[in-house]
């Protein structure tokens, strides 16, 4: 019997934070041999700006740069690199990583502070919403961006909430890994 190969889709920006988060998941799926999914969005508004200023083809391939350096330098040093899939979203942040979310096995996300971040509760709403109607849905993984620059986990750890757990329910993963 064949089981599938776990994925783990993780959102992109221009912040550290993501950074930090994609650093983390590309070296957890290198110790899991996992597929990883780098979904940035790029919303409406953002792309109505760039049309009107002439800017749309350079906005995208700026986009394109930016993950394939960011691929790049959270994979130094890993080898052989996971299998690392790209994609940017035509959609707001939370609409872009709840469809990266399908099928994957973890969702990671960064986070510029430690209190609570307003899309982590967002996502943590339609990933319940997507557990109800299909019986299954991808864990929220929540990496501070002071975790250690090589994207391991530090004291504090990144933070998940798995099929059942709640939002104010949190769970250490540094120590499942």
């Amino acid at each position: 019997m064949d089981e599938r190969q776990p994925r783990i889709a993780v959102g992109l920006d221009r912040s550290p934070a993501a950074h930090v988060a994609l650093t983390w998941a590309v070296r957890l799926a290198s110790v899991w041999h996992a597929t990883v999914l780098v979904v940035t969005a790029w919303p409406d508004a953002d792309r109505a700006v760039a049309r009107a200023v002439g800017a749309l083809p350079s906005g995208r391939r700026r986009l394109h740069r930016m993950q394939r350096d960011a691929i790049a330098a959270a994979g130094s040093g890993l080898h052989p690199l996971p299998l690392v899939v790209r994609e940017i979203v035509f959609a707001e942040p939370e609409v872009a990583l709840c469809h990266a979310g399908n099928g994957a096995d973890l969702l990671v996300i960064g986070a510029s502070r430690p209190q609570p971040v307003p899309l982590a509760a967002v996502l943590l709403d339609k990933l319940a919403a997507q557990r109800a109607l299909r019986g299954s849905a991808a864990r929220l993984v929540v990496i501070p961006a002071d975790s250690s620059p090589d994207g391991s986990p530090t004291a504090c750890g990144p933070t998940t909430t798995g099929p059942a757990t709640t939002g104010a329910e949190r769970v250490a993963l540094g120590a499942a890994v």
